[in-house]
């Protein structure tokens, strides 16, 4: 055969069973949660990829809060600083979470 064609055939991939690939997932969780007595979990989104991470915290029995995008909004300009990072929102969303708890939104549990 010429350069660039195996010679046998590729190994299958094999599945990685759930169980195993959210072992780390799980590590880092749980890791969060024996940090303190009580953890609440707030997010900025509830869709897209925010959905996985709803749906591994309903099936461990947590109920994450919702902060909506006005509030955060509002909420945001009292932080100095300007540019927006992905750190600087999560800082601002577990202040928010933190100090002004009544005004999050609870995530309601998917069905199943």
């Amino acid at each position: 055969m010429g350069e660039g064609y195996l010679t046998q055939p590729a190994n299958p991939v094999r599945p990685t069973p759930h169980h195993a690939r959210d072992s780390p997932i799980l590590a880092a969780f749980g890791a969060a949660m024996g940090m303190s007595g009580h953890v609440t979990w707030a997010l900025d989104l509830v869709d897209g990829p925010a959905s996985l991470l709803l749906g591994v915290l309903a099936n461990h029995g947590q109920n994450p809060r919702y902060v909506t995008g006005p509030t955060f909004a509002a909420f945001k300009k009292s932080f100095s600083g300007q540019g927006k990072t992905d750190l600087k929102d999560s800082y601002i969303i577990a202040e928010f979470a933190r100090c002004l708890r009544r005004q999050t939104v609870p995530v309601p549990t998917p069905p199943g």
